[in-house]
């Protein structure tokens, strides 16, 4: 049986008091600054070094809120900018240098959507159409192009599937749009087996999440369901690599083995839990090893895949075609996180890590009998859920901080460029008092400001919770 974390609305029910470390001698101290109640729901934020302004959309409405922070780290609302002219809601914002952009998906998700390009003061400056469902975007480091995520998800009914794309805007270039559609050109008749990329048109592949190389050459693009990431070029732009993320297997010692399909049969696994790491959010750096990119694996099936969907086996989702005889079923999302180098090559896995580092807590009294009863409504699904994934440097220090859904929690990691893996630091609700709720119940989007980028005189996390709908500042250092 697997540990499965709680449910959030279960903390709110019964209060806790924690800020937990775990698996490090020093570890990271998640403290709340303070906090904002920005609408019903909140969900992906950016910030902007140039203004020093954050901008989050708020979740499903044509808008976004523009936040300035002080130098004690306190937020206030400036404005809020509609888009209800152009589209049903921001799915995504993003900003380089006092530019802002903000993803607004049409009334009609099937229908291509549009990028708006706009200044801290709310006034357009450009309008950029692109793909269907654009998921989300990121500027290049240099600040030259916009590249988004168009996941082209079906409409209700199934009727229409668009394809999945990525949509590079030239800035520089008057913002000239170039879309590329993800998938193959031939796929095979029969659908790939854990729906692997080359295999599949491109309606079957939903790209999720991008991240960009340091010196902005490079593209990677999670698609989440399709367990893949395609590498892009972005000189000339083109498709580069399609790299199959594999699955990981663990168990309660927290080890993980790296599996492949070898002939539609898996390796034998017993006692182990197999999973599909379908990651969501996705980071990359540049170290002394090379190009690192690290992964949060959350999890997704589609229920309209066949044999590539989602089954029920015991009360647990596995992929369909996996619940054969021969064949150990596999889970969707490994429920952590993993270091990969800049050839898509897994170097560490955190395997069952998180879960168990939540298992301690109820182990030494930190989480009450009737929070773990709650574990069992995310047992069968996907459990703890690390979805979204921010990175920074404190003191030399390179720090990964990953959002645990539907733990409303937060971990964090850090790159240890010597072993050039991760290590494990701490596993952290913020700011919860016994009678309290939790100040994070569902932390949807982060943002790293490091010193020297904000007024505030520390390192501060921006989290936006999409169930309260607030924006959390929280201070980060090191115990």
């Amino acid at each position: 049986m697997i540990t499965k974390p709680f449910a959030p609305r279960m903390l709110i029910a019964c209060g806790v008091s924690f800020c937990a470390l775990f698996a490090s001698a020093q570890g990271v101290v998640l403290e709340k600054v303070a906090q904002i109640q920005v609408a019903k729901a909140t969900e992906i934020v950016c910030y902007d070094h140039s203004t020093q302004r954050a901008v989050l959309t708020i979740k499903e409405t044509p808008e976004v809120a523009v936040i300035a922070i002080d130098e004690n780290g306190e937020p206030s609302i400036e404005r809020r900018i509609s888009f209800a002219d152009v589209g049903e809601v921001v799915n995504s914002v993003a900003a380089h240098e006092g530019l802002f952009a903000a993803a607004v998906e049409p009334r009609e998700s099937t229908e291509p959507g549009t990028v708006v390009f706009f200044d801290v003061h709310g006034n357009r400056l450009h309008e950029s159409r692109v793909g269907p469902m654009p998921d989300m975007e990121t500027f290049t480091h240099d600040g030259s192009m916009l590249l988004v995520a168009n996941e082209g998800v079906p409409n209700d009914a199934g009727t229409i599937d668009p394809p999945g794309s990525v949509s590079i805007i030239d800035i520089n270039a008057g913002y000239a749009v170039r879309t590329l559609l993800l998938g193959s050109d031939h796929p095979s008749k029969r659908q790939g087996w854990f729906t692997m990329p080359g295999n599949l048109a491109p309606e079957m592949v939903e790209p999720e999440y991008i991240t960009i190389s340091p010196d902005s050459t490079r593209a990677y693009v999670v698609c989440q369901e399709n367990n893949a990431v395609f590498e892009l070029d972005l000189l000339d732009p083109r498709i580069i690599e399609r790299h199959w993320l594999g699955m990981v297997e663990w168990g309660s010692n927290g080890a993980s083995i790296d599996l492949d399909p070898e002939d539609g049969v898996l390796k034998p696994a017993s006692n182990f839990v197999s999973s599909l790491r379908q990651p969501d959010g996705i980071i990359s750096f540049g170290t002394s090893n090379g190009l690192r990119l690290v992964t949060a694996n959350e999890g997704d099936p589609r229920d309209e895949w066949g044999d590539d969907g989602m089954k029920k086996q015991s009360g647990v989702q596995v992929v369909q075609s996996s619940d054969q005889p021969r064949n150990t079923p596999v889970i969707f999302g490994s429920r952590g996180v993993t270091l990969f180098d800049g050839h898509l090559k897994p170097l560490y896995d955190s395997a069952d890590t998180l879960e168990q580092s939540i298992a301690l807590l109820y182990k030494t009294g930190r989480i009450s009998d009737e929070i773990m009863e709650a574990i069992d409504k995310r047992s069968g699904k996907r459990g703890i859920e690390p979805e979204s994934i921010a990175t920074g440097m404190i003191d030399g220090r390179r720090l990964v901080f990953v959002g645990l859904e539907r733990a409303g929690m937060i971990a964090v990691f850090e790159y240890d460029e010597e072993r050039d893996s991760l290590t494990h630091l701490s596993t952290c609700s913020v700011g919860v008092m016994p009678g309290q709720e939790p100040a994070i119940v569902s932390p949807e989007g982060l943002a790293f400001v490091g010193l020297n980028s904000s007024a505030a005189e520390f390192p501060l996390l921006i989290v936006c919770d999409e169930l309260h709908g607030t924006l959390s500042i929280l201070s980060v250092s090191f115990d």
